[in-house]
């Protein structure tokens, strides 16, 4: 079982990374690493088990809304200065 301070360290990471549309196999690295880097070598570590079948290094649980939006780009017009959408 984690401790209260391991408990927190690893939720702070791993929700993070979860947030910023990591993998959830990265988001747990991360947290692990968190969890080392803060002094606590002697906590269980969390691990992950996952359903025959499921990659954790490839599922994705949330996007990044401007990566999946298509933006229109801008281009300047040297002769007037003036801006038009280009797709």
């Amino acid at each position: 079982m984690l401790e209260f301070s391991g408990a927190t360290i690893f939720a702070t990471r791993f929700y993070a990374a979860i947030a910023s549309a990591q993998s959830v196999g990265a988001s747990l690295k991360q947290a692990k690493v968190m969890m080392k880097s803060g002094f606590l070598d002697d906590a269980k570590l969390p691990e992950c088990v996952a359903r025959k079948g499921v990659d954790v290094d490839k599922l994705v649980l949330v996007t990044n809304a401007l990566e999946t939006r298509s933006f229109h780009r801008l281009q300047v017009l040297p002769v007037d200065g003036a801006t038009r959408r280009t797709n």
